[in-house]
């Protein structure tokens, strides 16, 4: 805690580096994603495995989603969550745009494209 004598604890990282305790949040993960897959397939889970590599790991290609957590995940009302998994199942179009930002491409050569020109207007 950043004041402990306000109550809160002392941080347990002791005399670890930031990049030991990076590297020490990267083990946990790895644990917990062991011990969380295992107990998965021994209830006879097919779905539901934790893979803590990052998505360029996996070879996917896609942004992260944001994390909302418990409490306002709750707090969503149906049009949001229908909207999150709208958006889940959707492909990602972001690499394509990107690179054709950085390639510097007429946005109208693009529309040609796969990508449908409404998906191009929405997510510039």
């Amino acid at each position: 805690a950043r004041y402990p004598e306000r109550g809160g604890a002392k941080k347990d990282s002791g005399s670890l580096t930031l990049t030991q305790q990076k590297e020490q949040l990267r083990e946990l993960r790895k644990r917990w994603e062991v011990k969380h897959n295992e107990h998965m397939r021994k209830h006879g889970f097919e779905r539901g495995f934790i893979d803590c590599r990052t998505l360029k790991e996996q070879g996917i290609e896609r942004r992260p989603e944001v994390h909302l957590g418990f409490e306002a995940a709750g707090r969503l009302d149906d049009a949001q969550r229908h909207d999150i998994m709208q958006k889940r199942s959707e492909p990602d179009y972001s690499r394509h745009l990107e690179q054709a930002r950085t390639v510097g491409h007429d946005i109208r050569e693009w529309l040609d494209t796969p990508v449908k020109q409404h998906e191009l207007v929405r997510r510039l």
